[in-house]
């Protein structure tokens, strides 16, 4: 990359899920098997940017990735971004999304793999009273 080139979105999460593959071959208690980059979901010409499979092959959470220098990652609490990522994981029929600008993801994601027991336990509440998912 020249000097002055600015990785793509789509460069990064592709990195991103080498870096997956590496730590989820290293560590076999992760509950995920592998990390999927840009699918789309039925009917949708919309992609997520990333998708984590459980070890049961089913997706576990999907999440959007925008870089700190672009005009909607200055932040991961964009609420058009967090809009758009909880969107497609209904869609996907995903209880978990994140949003990720290259450096909040990990905080969040060790705390959903900690709490995965808890949140599970109370999704169905949270969600009927918390968002308004779109409808099928």
């Amino acid at each position: 990359m020249a000097v002055g080139d600015k990785i793509t979105e789509w460069e990064f999460t592709a990195e991103v899920a080498g870096w997956i593959a590496v730590i989820l071959d290293q560590d076999k208690t992760l509950p995920f098997s592998e990390a999927k980059c840009e699918q789309r979901g039925k009917g949708s010409r919309k992609r997520r940017d990333r998708t984590l499979i459980d070890k049961n092959g089913n997706k576990a959470i999907t999440g959007e990735v925008k870089l700190p220098f672009a005009k909607d990652g200055a932040t991961p609490f964009n609420e058009d971004v967090v809009q758009d990522a909880r969107k497609k994981a209904a869609r996907a029929k995903v209880n978990y999304f994140f949003t990720w600008n290259g450096a909040e993801m990990t905080r969040r994601l060790a705390a959903i793999i900690l709490l995965q027991p808890k949140l599970n336990e109370n999704y169905e509440k949270v969600k009927s009273s918390t968002y308004d998912w779109p409808k099928e």
